[in-house]
């Protein structure tokens, strides 16, 4: 930021970063300068969150890590939301298939409202595939969770169009 704003670049440059929702670290008393520090940047900075599921399930089917890290990501963005960053997020919406999926889609998508009016419009359903360093892990259920995010993210767009906030496609 410091370099951005030295060189006068400040206008010209969005400037991200990444964050896996996994420590609150920027949102401690102790790490208040930081983050005042980052507001006081304004609209030329964002951050893109990694939400890891759509529930307490999915999270600890996609991290290997117990489901109440689910609710803990939700808090950390709920904090970044107050804090009045430019938030945006991308889902993984991987998980074998249950009876209850569309219900678990619909109460995700409630919750992100909750956190922030926007941030369903703000979100990016993250496509994963095979990769070399997954190929060791799969296994059939893994292999049917990768077929299934595809009904998952018409569940997705489903939610979204029933509350008004996407189109038909």
């Amino acid at each position: 930021m410091d370099a951005i704003e030295e060189r006068g670049s400040k206008s010209e440059v969005y400037l991200w970063s990444d964050d896996n929702l996994s420590t609150d670290l920027l949102l401690r008393k102790d790490s208040r300068t930081l983050l005042e520090r980052i507001q006081a940047y304004g609209r030329g900075y964002g951050k893109a969150c990694c939400v890891k599921g759509f529930d307490a399930e999915s999270f600890a089917f996609n991290t290997a890590a117990e489901g109440s890290g689910f609710e803990e990501q939700l808090l950390i963005l709920r904090g970044y939301s107050e804090s009045g960053l430019d938030l945006h997020i991308y889902v993984t919406l991987t998980a074998p298939p249950r009876a209850g999926d569309r219900e678990a889609m619909k109460r995700f998508i409630d919750r992100l409202v909750n956190i922030r009016d926007d941030l369903p419009g703000r979100a990016v359903p993250l496509l994963v595939s095979e990769f070399a360093t997954m190929t060791a892990r799969m296994n059939p259920m893994r292999a049917e969770a990768l077929g299934h995010q595809w009904r998952l993210l018409d569940m997705w767009c489903e939610s979204l169009h029933a509350l008004g906030l996407a189109e038909r496609g």
